[in-house]
């Protein structure tokens, strides 16, 4: 068996690499760099052992792109969502960049899978403008360079080591191709360790079988899975599940989507330090690759 899920683990590795070579970038100059610096952080992700030890800052982030990725498109972000969070889960900083290169480019926005949602950046950016409203300091428009450098700053200034998002690979790659448009080239993203709260998530399914049954339990009372019939792990979900509410839809701009994904790794967390008080899982909250793949397998 550990044979074998070395093996699935390598190949799977090799597959999700060969999509990237495959993608390619637009700036020769800086191909290479930047391959190696996704593919460097990808692989620092894949084995994360005890998070309930993790006690430093950490971003979470979220971003809403355009272009499609199931065509190999770049996911370029116009909205790059940020918290800073303590090892308590207190929030530290919050913000949302609105991407002027991308956001006002009729073209690019056409390809925006949520693009319905530009007249409500545009509402923001307009009140925003007009008065002394203290969240516009969360909320502005930005190039991309001062994004680059803002975020930067951020790590540097919260001395964050760990980047959180649920699919975080995809948030990654997104704010590291942002590096091909732009002139700043960031020292420290592309170095933070990378925690996915799906696969946070999926290994509780795992650990936590009542658990696991609840859930599959209200997604098949409600008609939450996919269409070839597989459970949905998706954050609107799984907010539903949690607040037992299945009417409950996620807005898909970046700080509220935050609130969620935030809340989830919330849950999560304190659902296995309350089982490391009564039981032996107190090193149990491991998330790998391939047991996140195995869980998802699971779920489906």
């Amino acid at each position: 068996m550990f044979f074998e899920n070395v093996f699935y683990l390598k190949s799977l590795l090799n597959c999700f690499l060969k999509i990237i070579k495959k993608v390619g970038f637009i700036m020769i100059d800086i191909k290479e760099t930047i391959q190696k610096m996704i593919e460097n952080t990808l692989q620092k992700s894949v084995i994360i052992k005890d998070l309930l030890r993790v006690k430093s800052n950490v971003l979470v982030i979220d971003n809403e792109t355009i272009n499609d990725i199931t065509k190999n498109e770049k996911n370029y972000p116009y909205d790059i969502s940020i918290m800073v969070l303590d090892k308590d889960n207190k929030i530290l900083f919050k913000c949302t960049l609105v991407i002027s290169n991308i956001f006002e480019d009729d073209l690019k926005m056409s390809s925006a899978f949520y693009g319905n949602k530009r007249p409500f950046y545009n509402d923001m950016l307009d009140i925003l403008s007009d008065t002394k409203d203290t969240n516009k300091k969360y909320f502005k428009e930005v190039s991309i360079d001062y994004a680059i450098t803002f975020i930067e700053r951020l790590i540097k200034k919260y001395n964050c080591k760990y980047m959180y998002a649920f699919n975080v690979g995809f948030d990654f790659k997104s704010i590291m191709y942002l590096h091909e448009l732009g002139r700043k080239k960031s020292k420290s993203f592309h170095k933070l360790t990378l925690i996915d709260i799906r696969l946070m998530f999926l290994q509780m399914l795992i650990d936590f079988p009542k658990f696991k049954e609840r859930y599959f339990k209200f997604c098949i009372k409600y008609g939450f899975y996919t269409e070839k019939g597989y459970i949905k792990t998706d954050v609107e979900t799984i907010i539903k599940f949690y607040k037992n509410n299945p009417n409950f839809i996620e807005k898909h701009t970046g700080l509220d989507d935050l609130k969620h994904e935030r809340y989830i790794k919330k849950q999560i967390e304190k659902q296995y330090q309350e089982a490391s008080k009564k039981l032996q899982y107190k090193n149990k909250l491991g998330v790998s690759l391939y047991r996140g793949a195995n869980a998802l397998l699971k779920a489906n």
